[in-house]
């Protein structure tokens, strides 16, 4: 729980800190955790329904994939932080953020990783 909570403290500090522009409207955002064994557990931003929510969830599978667009005019700190269930130091997990089919943004650790980035349409 810790390790989730530095992780989204710096999320939040990049959040605010970077700024970087997609060059399209509607553009289509897509989430996946990739873990070398087991499951992972962890949160996303959901601006799914033209809202921002936290989603939080647990023991989710290898390949993990979630699927959103973005309305037009819609800016958006996406952020995904993912930690390995099997902390027991030979599993990693990998985060990765896509826009428009095209990867924006990328982490891998054994102990969670986060990728992020700032839309403004």
């Amino acid at each position: 729980m810790r390790h989730l909570t530095i992780m989204l403290l710096s999320a939040a500090l990049l959040f605010l800190l970077a700024c970087k522009k997609s060059g399209s409207s509607g553009d289509t955002v897509t989430y996946e955790v990739k873990v070398t064994q087991g499951t992972w557990s962890g949160d996303y931003f959901d601006y799914s329904g033209n809202t921002q929510s936290l989603v939080m969830v647990n023991n989710k599978p290898d390949g993990w994939k979630y699927t959103f667009t973005l309305t037009h005019g819609q800016k958006a700190g996406l952020v995904l932080s993912a930690i390995p269930d099997n902390t027991g130091g030979s599993t990693t997990a990998t985060a990765n953020i896509y826009v428009n089919g095209k990867l924006i943004s990328t982490n891998t650790d054994p102990y969670g990783a986060t990728a992020q980035i700032v839309i403004n349409q």
